[in-house]
C-alpha cells in the first residue's frame, strides 16, 4: 500500500501488483552455462476497429497505435503481448492490453502466413467493451524486406463478451527481428 500525492490538492493510496517473467540468466556465479541466441519481434503496430461499438449505440471507426512483443517458442508457436491507446476516431483514452499464442506457417523463404488467438482488457473512450474483458482472433501475412525488418498485415475480429463491442480488425505492422542471449537449459 503507498499514497501517491501531487503538487496541488490531489492524493490516493493505491496498491499495485507485478507480475514479471525472468527471461534468463546470463551467468550463475563460476558454474559454467551453455548460451544460445533466442529470436525475438519487437512490433510497431497500427490498428483500426472497423465500425466499433459506442456505449451511446453508435458505430464508428476507431484508429489504434501499438506495440507488440513475440517470443517464438519453435518453429511454429510462439507467444505474444500487445498493448494498443486509441488515437483518432474520438475515443480518447481507450486502451487495450492482450496477450496469447500465435501459429505461423513459411509460404516462401520470405513470406509466411499466421494465425492469432488473444485474450486481455480494453476500455476507455466510450467504446461499449462492458466489464473490459475482450479476445481478439486475427490472421495475417508478413514479407521480408530486409534481414531484420518484417512488413506484417493482419484482419481479426475483437470482441468483448460482456460488452456490444464486435468488430472488424486491420493492422499494418512494422517488424523487426532481433535475438538475445539466453541460458540453454
Amino acid at each position: 500500500l503507498a499514497r501517491s500525492a501531487s503538487a496541488g490538492r490531489f492524493a490516493a493510496n493505491h496498491v499495485s501488483v507485478d507480475l514479471t517473467y525472468r527471461l534468463g540468466d546470463i551467468g550463475r556465479g563460476s558454474e559454467a552455462v551453455s548460451m544460445r541466441l533466442q529470436p525475438w519481434d519487437i512490433v510497431a503496430s497500427h490498428q483500426s476497429y472497423r465500425q466499433a461499438q459506442r456505449k451511446s449505440g453508435a458505430r464508428r471507426d476507431v484508429d489504434l497505435v501499438g506495440i507488440k512483443l513475440a517470443r517464438p517458442l519453435n518453429e511454429r508457436w510462439y507467444l505474444t503481448g500487445q498493448a494498443y491507446g486509441a488515437y483518432d476516431g474520438e475515443a480518447g483514452g481507450y486502451a487495450t492490453g492482450l496477450w496469447g499464442a500465435g501459429l505461423g506457417w513459411p509460404l516462401t523463404q520470405r513470406s509466411r502466413i499466421h494465425a492469432e488467438l488473444l485474450v486481455g482488457a480494453g476500455g476507455g473512450g466510450g467504446v461499449a467493451s462492458g466489464g473490459g474483458a475482450l479476445w481478439q482472433a486475427q490472421v495475417g501475412a508478413s514479407y521480408q524486406l530486409t534481414r531484420s525488418g518484417l512488413i506484417q498485415l493482419e484482419w481479426g475480429r475483437v470482441r468483448a463478451p460482456s460488452g456490444e463491442l464486435n468488430a472488424d480488425l486491420v493492422n499494418l505492422n512494422w517488424v523487426y527481428r532481433f535475438a538475445r542471449p539466453e541460458a540453454s537449459h
